[in-house]
This record gives C-alpha cells, structure tokens and sequence, in this order.
C-alpha cells in the first residue's frame, strides 16, 4: 500500500482540476473588443486622419491598453487597414444589394445611383475615409482602394449602363456617377450659395435624380433615365 503524501492525500485522494472555461464566452467577449476598438479608432482616423492619431490616442478612446491593440490588429498600420476595409466592405455590400435586387437595368442603375448617395450623405466616416485616402499617397495606392472593394460593383452598374445606352463610354458614365454624387455632398454648401436647390443636397433620391439626368440624358424615345424608372412599378 502506498504511503500516503505530506497532507494525508493518496494519488487517488487528489483534488479535482478546475473545469475549464468554455471557449465560447471568451470569443464573444474578444469580438466585442475588438469591434470597440476598430469603432473608436474608425471614428478618429475618419476625422483627424492617419498621421495625427497614435494608438495611445486610440486605447484611451476606446478604454483598453497598448497590448491589446497590438494583439488584435498588429499595431496603427495594421489597426487602420481593418477600419478602411470594414468600412469600406459594408459600403460595397450595400451597393451591391441596391444593383442587384432590381428586375430592369433602368432600376438597377437608379437604385444604385440613390443608395451611392444616401451613403455618401449618412456615412460620414466612409466618405472622410474615402477623401483621406485620394490624398494619402504614401499610404497606398487609389487603384489598390477601388479595385478591391469596389471592381465587382463598378462591374455591375457598367453592365446595367451598357445594357441601355451600348457600351461607348459605359465606363466613364459610370465613373461620372461616382465623381457627381461625391461631388455633391463635398460642394453641396458652395452649390447652394450659387442658387442650386437645397434639397438635392439633403434627398438621396433627388440628389440621384439629378445626377442620372446629367450622366444619363434622355434617349430618343422620351424621358431621362431617372424619370423613367420613378415611373415603372
């Protein structure tokens, strides 16, 4: 019989190891941090920019330290890549299910055209974003920011352009969507100041409207773009 240890246990008299705790409370918790983190340092990087933001800027805002900035995204490069990309991911995402849910070209084109708007209206921090990144060129290159995010939308509403007035400058259509909507909302006070209707700068919908009718003119046939599809079903 073996002896027993210093204590008066046996081997078999040992105490239980504590239950380990489920991996599921702890990858929940972990997600809502860095969901925290990437929503601060979003917020700042949209409004002060790259440069002028230091992690330690970003750990006080969003209440965590150092360590945990670097363990979640590797450091400020790494940090500002994930803000950029989940931005700029839910704004294509959008795009996409505005272009792709509706049954004729011309709809497809308006509905994109007014979701473009609406989110360069509401998201503030995509189109700060956006801006930074035209003038941040030591950071990446612009052909790196829209090929990824936005090649298989772009893609899409060429098609839906192409499909109605043929394919001769269906891609600078396109970019001219693009450039007028952002245009807007970025001179929207100036435009006002000219004599240019408020409201355009404050409805997607009528921003979009003008937008397609200066893209977009009528075709022979009668009756813009835009105010064809308003008129369907």
């Amino acid at each position: 019989m073996k002896s027993p240890r210093p204590g008066g246990r046996t081997p078999s008299q040992a105490p239980p190891r504590p239950a380990r705790q489920s991996t599921g409370p702890r990858k929940a918790r972990a997600g809502r941090t860095r969901d925290r983190i990437l929503a601060a340092a979003t917020e700042l990087f949209a409004q002060q920019g790259f440069a002028a933001i230091s992690v330690r800027d970003i750990a006080r805002q969003c209440g965590v330290n150092l360590p945990t900035i670097y363990h979640y995204f590797g450091g400020k490069d790494g940090l500002y890549d994930a803000c950029y990309k989940a931005t700029f991911e839910a704004a294509a995402d959008a795009l996409r299910t505005a272009i792709t849910e509706a049954p004729s070209a011309e709809l497809r084109i308006r509905n994109f055209t007014v979701k473009l708007c609406e989110i360069f209206m509401r998201d503030h921090s995509f189109r700060r974003l956006l801006q930074r990144e035209f003038l941040r060129e030591e950071h990446r290159p612009i052909a790196a920011l829209t090929t990824h995010h936005f090649d298989h939308e772009f893609r899409l509403l060429t098609a839906a352009i192409v499909e109605l007035y043929g394919p001769e400058q269906s891609m600078e259509r396109c970019f001219s969507i693009y450039g007028l909507a952002l245009g807007l909302i970025l001179m929207r006070r100036i435009g006002e100041l000219a004599g240019m209707n408020p409201s355009i700068g404050a409805n997607a919908q009528l921003m979009a409207d003008y937008v397609l009718g200066i893209v977009l003119p009528a075709r022979s046939g009668g009756g813009g773009l835009a105010r064809r599809a308003r008129r369907r079903p």
